[in-house]
């Protein structure tokens, strides 16, 4: 029986889900859009000399989170109550994300590797709360959800963009300051909501 999305809407996980990825998924934009520009401008790097800073910073993202997604499905498949596994890996992903609030005044390979660390959490955190929806919908449900989801997310992926712009048109030595402090706590902030 296929399940209205207006019955949907009358759900508070579904809305939880839909304010996280409106919350994170503009973090994942901003690392690959505006990065290159965050690199010239504040680390000085000249990007048509070298790109070996960003390939280490997106090879090191793939290996973190594709580990850190492993091992959260060994833990919820050694017999843990999946909820707390759930719950507990977003918290630890959430807070991974805190120390990019201090990336500016680092050196450059300082940053990639904090950079790097953020991102991974952020694709970690990812993975984890497109899993919460199984684990909160019954299976008919869960394509609706995932795609009310995957909308709020793209709108937010869409919109953050163009305020990045604007904030460092308007503040060119302290924009990326303001967006990384974004980065840093919209993580901890959505899980309070999802929680």
């Amino acid at each position: 029986e296929k399940v209205a999305w207006r019955s949907l809407f009358k759900t508070r996980q579904a809305w939880a889900y839909m304010v996280c990825k409106i919350l994170t998924d503009p973090v994942w934009w901003f690392y690959l859009i505006w990065l290159p520009d965050y690199f010239k401008k504040e680390q000085h790097l000249d990007l048509k000399g070298s790109m070996l800073p960003l390939v280490v910073l997106y090879s090191i993202v793939t290996v973190i989170s594709i580990f850190a997604g492993w091992l959260v499905k060994r833990l919820a498949e050694s017999g843990h109550d999946i909820v707390k596994v759930r719950k507990v890996s977003m918290l630890i992903f959430a807070l991974c994300s805190l120390p990019i609030f201090f990336v500016r005044g680092l050196g450059m390979w300082e940053a990639v590797f904090l950079i790097a660390f953020a991102a991974s959490a952020h694709q970690a955190w990812s993975a984890s709360i497109y899993a919460t929806v199984s684990d909160t919908f019954p299976k008919k449900a869960v394509a609706s959800v995932s795609g009310l989801g995957g909308f709020a997310g793209s709108l937010g992926g869409m919109v953050f963009p163009v305020v990045a712009g604007m904030v460092l048109d308007a503040n060119p030595t302290g924009g990326y300051a303001i967006l990384f402090s974004f980065c840093a706590f919209a993580y901890v902030v959505a899980f309070a909501i999802h929680h």
